[in-house]
């Protein structure tokens, strides 16, 4: 039995918990914690939901507390909104408790006095049997002020960005990834076959069986490194580090220096990351700009440039240039920051990147074959290939707004890439 007063229990993980993705970093998956509350507010937001609530502590006193939930597309898709949970509901919230912050969790369910309960994907069932205790609902009157600090927001230059005419055929219009989370399953037009060829490497042989990966000139390098089979969430890739590498790699620390928390992507994992719909267009006759789903990056490629600028900014997507191969592009960018270029990869500024970027016509798919190159940091090249879809929808702005507080800051604040 909980105690009503504290409306907090602490219960030891049976394995009842479920490790989402980037969970274990901020909260404690091998325990739960559950809070009898009062909705102050909820802001159904990307990259992560909140909903914030009041609580009775031992002493009697109202005290405040948040939860995170999933994605905003998630939540609407199963009919969660503000609407659902408004100011002055009863809930009981069960989750797994934050590292660093009281009151604070990564919510696995919210049972309210109707008999609904929902998950932290906003999926509903009709199991719930939670009775408000009545010291909570006297104590609470009206809706609380909730202060929630902003940590990052994305950029609006995705939102500002200059209309142009959207293609419905050929290599540019609106594009998704396989991989990624989806809230119908796979993207639009392709089916489990598909997904399970994708995983497949250009030779035809699993990948991470040792399939040789081809260097930045072309040839190929025995010693490349190797990646693991993809995953529907996404690929998981793997490097050699040098010495330095390696070093640098070691203080990463997914908790507080995640891209992720900045509201950034990288120049390759923002255009696949949870299948968001991509905007690639040309821009009048000189560059061509990519719009990634996730975090709202911007990139262009500079066609009218055979060289690269000496004095570029250092940046997360880089410098790009491009040139057409027949009907492929190819395209090479340099002037990188250091930066996780994928999940656990860290680069550094000495990385450079060569796409070369195909439409199959047959299928209306398109094709990025990439290779990354970065000497100072690991001791062979990486090779990919991301593969997209074709989709009538829009893009959407991602708008994120990461409200985490400080259970996903260093005291300082400050990340590696700082």
């Amino acid at each position: 039995m909980y105690r009503s007063n504290l409306s907090l229990l602490l219960i030891a993980s049976t394995g009842t918990a479920l490790a989402h993705h980037g969970v274990d970093a901020h909260f404690d998956t091998s325990t739960d914690i559950r809070f009898e509350a009062v909705v102050t507010d909820i802001r159904v937001i990307n990259p992560h939901s909140y909903v914030y609530f009041s609580q009775l502590n031992d002493a009697g006193e109202l005290v405040e507390g948040r939860c995170e939930l999933f994605e905003r597309r998630f939540l609407v898709r199963n009919g969660l909104t503000g609407e659902t949970l408004p100011p002055g509901t009863p809930v009981r919230i069960t989750g797994n408790p934050a590292r660093r912050e009281a009151n604070v969790c990564h919510a696995e369910q919210i049972e309210l006095a109707d008999g609904r309960s929902f998950g932290n994907r906003g999926q509903v069932s009709d199991d719930s049997d939670y009775v408000p205790g009545e010291a909570l609902m006297a104590a609470v009157v009206g809706s609380a002020e909730v202060s929630s600090r902003v940590i990052a927001e994305s950029s609006r230059e995705a939102v500002e960005r200059e209309p142009v005419e959207i293609p419905t055929e050929g290599m540019f219009g609106t594009w998704v990834a396989f991989t990624g989370m989806l809230p119908d399953g796979l993207p639009p037009g392709v089916d489990a076959s598909e997904l399970k060829s994708s995983m497949r490497s250009l030779g035809g042989q699993m990948m991470g069986m040792g399939c040789l990966m081809a260097g930045m000139g072309g040839q190929m390098n025995a010693d490349a490194a190797q990646m693991p089979m993809p995953r529907f969430m996404g690929t998981r890739y793997q490097v050699d580090y040098t010495e330095a590498g390696q070093a640098f790699a070691d203080t990463y620390d997914p908790a507080f220096d995640s891209p992720d928390i900045s509201c950034q992507a990288s120049v390759l994992h923002g255009m696949q990351h949870h299948a968001l719909v991509n905007e690639f267009v040309p821009v009048g006759d000189d560059r061509l700009r990519w719009v990634y789903g996730y975090m709202d990056m911007v990139r262009t490629i500079h066609m009218d440039q055979s060289e690269h600028p000496e004095d570029i900014e250092p940046s997360v997507l880089g410098h790009s240039i491009g040139y057409w191969d027949g009907p492929t592009l190819v395209v090479h960018t340099r002037g990188f920051r250091s930066f996780e270029l994928f999940r656990g990869v860290i680069n550094s500024d000495a990385l450079q990147v060569v796409e070369r970027v195909a439409h199959d016509p047959e299928t209306d798919r398109l094709i990025v074959s990439f290779t990354a190159l970065d000497p100072k940091f690991w001791r062979a090249p990486l090779q990919g290939e991301i593969k997209l879809a074709r989709t009538d929808q829009p893009f959407t702005p991602y708008g994120c707004i990461e409200l985490a507080g400080a259970n996903n800051l260093r005291p300082d604040e400050r990340t590696i890439f700082d």
